[in-house]
């Protein structure tokens, strides 16, 4: 029980604040007397560890024969949860594994079959086959700048020269280019490259080549009829830029 200092007659200043008067003590002082301490302490814990004690053999096949004590909350809540969405766990595991062991490129391809040029594949090889200049129109997305070059480099076209397809920007033919490469599994300037201004991503392997009009412009100076080429794409010709009018005007396109 406290003492009172405010009752009538019994009022004492200096008892009232002699406990705000008192030096502080710190409860740890005896620890700090002793430098070694907490040395001290951890030495007497690592021999605890290596003491040997009885029991110590069957320790954990005693604690492997508890039982847990949540086990039927957690069988619980896992019906209540993945039975609720209909969820398979040997499905799932099986799916998981089918997909684990396909490789990258086999969904890649698995990829181009579900793009809506994949269907008139034939069609277009022999109407090429049969034509010597055709034009080709379809929905963006529908995979004519990526699948068609692909298309004749399977159909044997890159035995007697190189595919070219011309882009109207240079990130176009950069992004196509990567695209290509990694849908056919070869490194991006090797069998696929790309050519833009100050910057030529080809090599002597380099059967797919995309590059801006205005490259393959600079190439007709050296070549003026494009020998190296058994196939050139224009594509995106309707935004009639000023080098792509000038490609549909040069003779070499009525040989091709």
């Amino acid at each position: 029980m406290p003492d009172a200092y405010d009752q009538e007659g019994g009022v004492n200043q200096e008892k009232r604040f002699s406990v705000a008067l008192q030096r502080y003590r710190d409860g740890s002082a005896g620890y700090k007397m002793n430098p070694f301490a907490e040395q001290e302490a951890w030495e007497d814990h690592q021999i605890q560890k290596a003491t040997l004690e009885y029991g110590s053999k069957t320790k954990k096949q005693l604690s492997d024969d508890y039982q847990f004590v949540f086990e039927d909350q957690i069988e619980f809540i896992k019906a209540t949860v993945v039975e609720g969405d209909k969820f398979d766990d040997e499905l799932a595991t099986e799916s998981l594994d089918e997909s684990n062991a396909k490789s990258a490129l086999e969904k890649l391809q698995e990829d181009r079959k579900t793009l809506p040029i994949y269907p008139y594949r034939d069609e277009l090889l022999k109407a090429i086959n049969e034509h010597q200049v055709i034009i080709i129109v379809g929905e963006t997305g529908s995979g004519k700048t990526t699948q068609i070059p692909q298309y004749l480099h399977e159909a044997g076209y890159t035995k007697r020269g190189k595919v070219g397809c011309t882009q109207p920007r240079r990130v176009a033919a950069m992004s196509i280019a990567a695209r290509v490469s990694q849908e056919m599994g070869v490194k991006l300037g090797h069998e696929v490259g790309y050519s833009i201004r100050f910057e030529d991503c080809t090599s002597d392997k380099t059967v797919l080549k995309y590059m801006t009009d205005g490259m393959l412009l600079r190439e007709f100076l050296g070549e003026p009829d494009l020998a190296g080429y058994s196939v050139v794409m224009v594509d995106e010709a309707h935004e009639r830029t000023l080098s792509t009018d000038i490609l549909f005007g040069l003779p070499v396109f009525d040989l091709i």
